[in-house]
């Protein structure tokens, strides 16, 4: 068996060899640069933080509303006692 090692920074040409295909006219992909993978998981960290901060502050609505409809209903029950 063949084996190609293969690092991305080598572009189309050492896999395109291997392969036995043309090179392609268009640049090779580069997604994943140092770059664009903080950028990313910048972006992600500040997407999980809202999430948290909106889960929170549903929580404390909740707890809030429920408090206060603990509060009316013992309000109601003494009225009718």
């Amino acid at each position: 068996r063949d084996v190609l090692v293969f690092q991305f920074s080598q572009g189309w040409e050492p896999l395109c060899k291997f392969l036995g295909k043309p090179i392609p006219d268009v640049p090779f992909p580069n997604v994943n640069s140092r770059q664009k993978f903080k950028q990313s998981v910048q972006e992600k960290g500040i997407m999980v933080a809202s999430v948290v901060v909106f889960m929170s502050l549903g929580m404390i609505f909740l707890l809030y509303w429920f408090c206060v409809k603990k509060r009316q209903e013992k309000k109601k029950k003494k009225k009718s006692d």
